[in-house]
């Protein structure tokens, strides 16, 4: 070979000769020795058989490494089969025609298997493809020693591992592609030597922890870099702006922090894409940004930006896609954005921009998305050039102060897909026009002032799937038709709707959720609603639907038909019973026993009865619901026993059964350890604890088993309490008494000028709404005619923790209650001491009759007494006897006119935080309305619980010789 080769460079260098010369030289060369020639040709043909069989080598440990072929893309791969690998599928070899494999490409044939480091033979390959395969496993080392690759492309496998360093050996490499792999440790630093380098794309691979490499800057034929969702931290290196002929820079998913660079000039004539979303870069947007003038897309959404938009952008004219929503800009929109007439999307919501929307967006006539949600104080008004945007399919204005009348070109979007304006300030009725917007998908205008009537047009929009009206104020009945339509949710609740609910809706087979609540809606609930059987919600609650609940009626997840007037019994498969969640029926008419087939109801969490008519007992089979948590049945007629199987619902963390007829001993274990005493009010034939009537076998044996001397101590200890009581009182009076006689004229003088208390009077829904529609889970206590509930009411500014006794309108007749009402109020409006509970205002609203006082932390003194784990020591009993004492003088002698209790018993005994006693409820005192008419009154005029009578009274009686 080397003689050849030696001959073959005399030639060349015989061409400067006489022509005589080279002929004789190549008859001499055609006479040479033919053994040279062969054994040159010899040596050829070997080194060519190694070359072939090391590729073959290569090729075959290929082959054998992938496991599944489901195209059979490699039947050819058979050296029986096809002799020349060169014509195996996908791999291609040099031109030359020498068995040089250069290229192997394998990409989308779905082939499973791992790559074999035998591929590291192949030391003249410079292509390789397996992209979008499954491959899997880690990369071979061996692939370094392919120092001829230019392109590798990995991408959309399964590799694991890290990339191995030995491809820093590839110094030729121009095409890197590994994304949508889970490789991870170290990020290549090395690839910032690759000078050739033009496309990087490493993206959904985990570096966590890892950093851009700083002197990113070197590659300076970087041309595409995409490091999206690979969890790179730290700075964007300043010296990126050195890669001049970048066009695609996307960074978006990471934990990239700190100022954005502010100089990027250096890409204004090449850079087309920037993605730099989802990420924490703080500092303001560079302005240079604006010289970018190639630029059609700017993502800088979701980081923590600040300042406003740059006026600067204004001169891209090629920007199609403006996103920076979620991050904490300021201003006002640039007018002079509308100057980008290119842009297609323009994204500003969840920021802290003001302002308003700029006039002159009907230039922007390619735009076919635009949001300015969540930036609460952009205002102003849609501008009637809106009208000029006829590609736009998202509009977007919740959650801002934009409002006032909708312009009527927005009419004239006939390719609008979604329109939010939810929790705006618009007020205006809807025009019929809607129905011009054919394309609609979704109609949210909800939370506004809307008015007037929903359009009739609305129930022929096919394509309408979302229509959420809610928290307006549109009156008038709801559409009756309803034609072909696609629509999966329909919220027309919290406005003033009225007339009957549409039979039509029934005929919407996609509808999966129907909210009406809170409306003015009559009649019968429709009976084609049964045949909505991808129905999940239905909510018809607070209106005043009459008639029985149709027998069929089965949402999926929850049924609300509260605040009705429904009578009938309840049906026996109300809801899916294998699916619901909630069944709420409260508040209605509904008479007759519960169904045992709640027993069926699998995932039933929430079951409300209460405040109906039904009767019977309560169903054991109730206590089979697994799941259940919560269950009210409070104020119906429910009787017999309570059933210990509602000890075994684990789950359970609520339950109510307070005013009914129920009877008999109070269960332990479970729910009944948990829940207080509320739960179980209005049911005088209950007993044990939690409650505080005690069973008569329990009393017995209590009797029975305490010795003779305990009871005797007890009973001494009461009795030494009461005469304390007495004594103090006594000597109060004397004292005051004679303090009054003194002053008696000056007193009587100076009340003459003291204004009358005013107490505040409070609305019923202001009421409702501190106590979450007086919710069960408030009650704090219980009365003859009233229920005591906690809540939060706004007193001068704060938000202050009260108490709200509500009066029973169903337990007296309405004179009684009235006549209650008043004459506590009278007395409260009055009467301040530190022992007695102080008034805070009332409600005589309608039908709501209320009475607003301060929150008593520790609650009543006989919930205290009884308190077993912690009773309370002698000190403390004087000092509570001390407080009563002290408030009863004040209500006896102090008061003007004079108070007398007449109910004074230990739940009437309220105790603070600070363990301050005093005392409560005057729904029965008697006022004296003055000295000289207290002769005449005799214990007949006084009522109360018998054995409580206040000792002042008979003191205060005899000392005026009242005859009893």
């Amino acid at each position: 070979m080397m003689v050849v080769q030696r001959l073959l460079h005399l030639l060349r260098r015989l061409r400067a000769q006489p022509l005589l010369l080279q002929l004789l030289f190549v008859v001499a060369l055609v006479c040479w020795d033919s053994s040279v020639i062969t054994f040159s040709a010899a040596a050829v043909d070997e080194s060519s058989m190694s070359t072939n069989s090391t590729s073959i080598r290569a090729l075959l440990a290929l082959r054998q490494s992938i496991s599944t072929d489901p195209s059979a893309f490699l039947a050819s791969w058979d050296m029986a089969a096809e002799p020349s690998y060169c014509h195996w599928s996908g791999v291609h070899c040099s031109t030359e025609g020498s068995g040089i494999v250069v290229a192997i490409l394998l990409n989308s044939h779905q082939l499973n298997g791992t790559l074999p480091p035998e591929l590291g033979l192949l030391s003249n390959l410079s292509y390789l493809n397996v992209s979008e395969k499954n491959f899997h496993g880690s990369v071979p080392a061996e692939l370094g020693k392919l120092r001829k690759l230019t392109h590798l492309d990995l991408s959309s496998n399964g590799f694991t591992g890290s990339i191995p360093s030995s491809l820093s050996n590839c110094t030729l490499i121009q095409y890197l592609d590994l994304r949508f792999n889970s490789m991870s440790g170290s990020f290549p630093s090395f690839i910032t030597s690759f000078a050739s380098l033009t496309y990087l794309d490493m993206s959904r691979n985990s570096f966590r922890g890892q950093r851009i490499p700083s002197d990113i800057g070197r590659l300076s034929n970087l041309q595409f870099l995409q490091l999206t969702n690979t969890g790179v931290e730290g700075a964007l290196p300043s010296s990126i702006t050195n890669c001049s002929k970048l066009y695609w820079l996307h960074l978006g998913d990471n934990s990239l922090s700190g100022p954005l660079s502010q100089d990027w000039t250096n890409l204004a004539a090449t850079i087309r894409s920037l993605h730099l979303r989802n990420n924490f870069f703080t500092g303001r947007i560079p302005s240079t940004l604006g010289n970018c003038t190639a630029m059609t897309e700017l993502k800088l959404e979701n980081n923590t930006l600040i300042g406003g938009i740059p006026e600067s952008l204004s001169r891209v004219t090629t920007l199609k896609y403006l996103v920076l929503f979620s991050n904490r800009l300021t201003g006002a929109i640039p007018e002079s954005i509308t100057n980008c007439t290119a842009l297609l999307s323009m994204q500003l919501g969840r920021n802290d921009l003001t302002g308003s929307i700029p006039a002159q967006i009907g230039k922007l006539r390619q735009l076919y998305s635009f949001s300015v949600s969540r930036n609460a104080n952009l205002s102003g008004s849609i501008p009637d050039s809106i009208g000029a945007c006829t590609q736009m399919e998202l509009f977007s204005t919740r959650y801002t102060q934009v409002g006032g009348r909708l312009p009527s070109s927005i009419y004239n979007l006939t390719n609008l897909h979604a329109l939010y304006l939810t929790d705006n300030a618009f007020s205006e009725s809807l025009s019929e026009d809607v129905g011009n917007w054919t394309a609609l998908t979704t109609l949210d205008l909800s939370g506004n002032h809307f008015h007037g009537k929903i359009p009739e047009a609305l129930g022929f929009l096919k394509g309408l799937e979302g229509l959420l009206l809610q928290q307006n104020r549109f009156e008038g009945p709801i559409p009756k038709t309803w034609i072909g339509l696609q629509v999966s949710e329909i919220d027309l609740s919290h406005n003033l709707l009225n007339g009957s609910i549409p039979p039509a809706l029934g005929d919407l087979p996609l509808l999966n959720s129907l909210l009406l609540q809170n409306n003015n809606l009559s009649g019968r609930i429709p009976d084609t609603l049964q045949a909505l059987r991808r129905l999940r919600e239905l909510n018809l609650s607070h209106n005043h639907l009459t008639g029985e609940i149709p027998k069929n009626l089965s949402p999926s997840e929850s049924l609300d038909l509260s605040f009705n007037n429904l009578s009938g019994r309840i049906p026996a498969s109300v809801g899916d019973l294998y699916m619901i969640f909630t069944i709420i029926l409260a508040e209605n008419h509904l008479s007759g026993p519960i169904p045992d087939t709640f027993a069926a109801y699998q995932r039933l969490l929430v079951l409300d009865l209460s405040a109906n008519n039904l009767d019977g007992e309560i169903p054991s089979a109730l206590g089979e619901v697994p799941v259940i948590q919560y269950i009210d049945l409070s104020y119906n007629g429910l009787s017999g026993s309570l059933p210990a199987s509602l000890g075994g619902l684990r789950r359970l963390v609520f339950l109510n059964v307070s005013f009914n007829s129920l009877r008999g001993r109070i269960h332990t274990g479970g729910i009944f350890d948990i829940v207080s005493a509320s739960a179980f009010l209005g049911n005088p034939g209950l007993c044990g604890y939690p409650f505080n009537a005690s069973c008569e076998d329990d009393i017995l044996k209590k009797s029975a088993e305490t010795p003779v001397g305990d009871r005797l101590l007890v009973f001494i200890s009461l009795v030494i309490a009461v005469l304390i009581v007495i004594v103090l009182c006594v000597c109060s009076w004397h004292y005051r008494r004679c303090l009054r006689l003194f002053t008696m004229n000056s007193i009587t003088a100076e009340t003459e000028l003291i204004p009358e208390t005013v107490l505040r009077a409070w609305t019923a829904k202001e009421l409702r709404d501190a106590t979450a529609g007086f919710h069960t889970a408030n009650i704090i206590g219980s009365g003859g005619v009233s229920v005591c509930f906690k809540g939060v009411l706004n007193l001068k500014g704060i938000d202050m923790l009260v108490a709200i006794k509500r009066l029973n309108c169903k337990a007296m007749d309405g004179s009684q209650i009235k006549e209650s009402f008043l004459r506590e109020i009278k007395v409260l409006g009055d009467v301040m001491h530190r022992n007695l509970v102080r008034t805070l205002g009332y409600c005589l609203d309608g039908g709501e009759m209320a009475i607003v006082m301060e929150l008593m932390e520790m609650g009543d003194l006989r919930q205290i007494l009884d308190r077993r784990e912690k009773p309370l020591s002698w000190d403390r009993r004087m000092n509570i006897a001390m407080d009563v004492a002290e408030g009863l003088v004040y209500l006896h002698y102090e008061s003007l006119p004079p108070i007398i209790h007449c109910d004074l018993k230990p739940q009437n005994i309220l105790l603070g935080s600070d363990m301050v006693a005093k005392v409560s409820d005057f729904g029965i005192a008697k006022l004296l309305e003055s000295w000289e008419s207290s002769l005449a009154v005799s214990i007949s005029d006084f009522a109360g619980t018998f054995g409580y009578a206040a000792p002042g009274k008979l003191l205060f009686l005899s000392h005026h010789n009242t005859v009893i």
